[in-house]
C-alpha cells in the first residue's frame, strides 16, 4: 500500500522541520496481550530492527479541545512499543489503541525526507497491524486520526530575541514599548475546520497550533518551536478512506503552516510555490 499526497501545496527547499508523526487511534485490540510485541515485531524488524517498551498513551481524542499527556503512568497493564529503525530517524509505535509513525531529526545534518516518506511508512505499519489484528480474528475500527508537524527555527535564524519574532509570524503581536524585555514565549491556539470557514482546517477536523521556546535536545540549542497538530473523527477501518483523510489532515498542515509564517520567513526557507 502507498499514500498519496495532495498536489499544489507549498513547498520549501530548507522547511524547518524537525519531526513529523502521522497516526491513528481505534478500538482498543483485545489480541494486543504480552506476547503480542514480538509477534508484530516480526512483520517489521527487516525495516526496523530495534525496539524499546514505553508507557502508554491516553485514547486519541477525535478533537484537539483536550490536549495529549505524554507523561509516564505508573504500571502500564499494556505496553506500547517503539520499533526504531537502524538509523533511528524513522519509528513505529504501536499499543492496543493507536499507531503512530515519526520521523525525527537527529542531527543537523539529517535531510528531510519530506512528507511522503513518513507517509509511505505509515502505510506499511498500517498493512501490517490489520494483517496481525485479522490472523487474529479482529479488525480495526478506527475512531480518529492525527498529523503532528513540528518545526524548529534557531536563534539566531530570523530571530535574535524574542522581540523580532514578527520576523516568523503573520500578525505577531508583542508587549508594550515599555514593558520591558521579553524573557520567554508560549502560545497556544486551537482551530476548528467549517466548510467555509477556517481557510486551512478542512470542516471535520481541529488544528492545535502551538509555539514556545525550547532547547533541542541532541546539541541544546535555543530554538522556536511551531508544533501543528491536525486531528478528527475518523471512523473506518478502510485503509483508502484512512488514506484520503490523512493526505487531508497532511494538506491543512502544510496550508496553515504557510498561512501563519511569514513571508520573510518563506524566502529564508526557500519557499517554491
Amino acid at each position: 500500500m502507498s499514500v498519496e499526497r495532495a498536489q499544489n501545496l507549498p513547498s520549501y527547499e530548507r522547511p524547518p522541520v524537525h519531526e513529523v508523526a502521522v497516526g491513528i487511534g481505534f478500538q482498543s485490540l483485545n489480541c494486543w496481550g504480552a506476547t503480542a510485541a514480538g509477534e508484530f515485531w516480526s512483520l517489521v524488524r527487516d525495516r526496523f530492527p530495534k525496539s524499546e517498551d514505553k508507557p502508554p498513551l491516553p485514547p486519541l481524542p477525535a478533537s484537539t479541545s483536550v490536549e495529549i499527556e505524554l507523561g509516564l503512568i505508573e504500571l502500564p497493564p499494556i505496553r506500547r512499543v517503539w520499533f526504531v529503525s537502524e538509523d533511528e530517524s524513522t519509528l513505529i509505535q504501536v499499543q492496543d489503541d493507536r499507531l503512530h509513525v515519526n520521523w525525527r531529526r537527529t542531527s543537523d545534518e539529517s535531510a528531510y525526507p519530506r512528507y511522503g516518506h513518513v507517509l509511505d511508512q505509515f502505510a506499511f505499519a498500517l498493512d501490517c497491524l490489520m494483517k496481525f489484528a485479522g490472523e487474529r480474528g479482529e479488525e480495526l475500527q478506527v475512531k480518529a486520526g492525527e498529523v503532528t508537524y513540528v518545526n524548529h527555527i534557531p536563534e539566531g535564524e530570523l530571530w535574535n530575541s524574542f522581540s523580532d519574532l514578527s520576523n516568523v509570524f503573520v500578525d505577531w503581536s508583542v508587549a508594550p514599548r515599555n514593558a520591558g524585555s521579553i524573557e520567554g514565549v508560549s502560545s497556544v491556539l486551537t482551530f476548528k475546520g467549517s466548510q467555509d470557514g477556517t481557510p486551512f482546517v478542512s470542516a471535520g477536523h481541529y488544528m492545535n497550533v502551538e509555539v514556545k521556546a525550547a532547547l533541542r535536545a541532541y546539541d541544546k540549542s535555543k530554538v522556536l518551536v511551531l508544533q501543528l497538530v491536525n486531528r478528527g473523527s475518523l471512523d473506518s477501518g478502510n485503509f483508502d478512506e484512512i488514506s484520503s483523510w490523512l493526505g487531508t489532515a497532511s494538506a491543512d498542515v502544510v496550508k496553515g503552516f504557510t498561512e501563519l509564517t511569514s513571508p520573510v520567513a518563506h524566502r529564508f526557507w526557500g519557499r517554491k510555490s
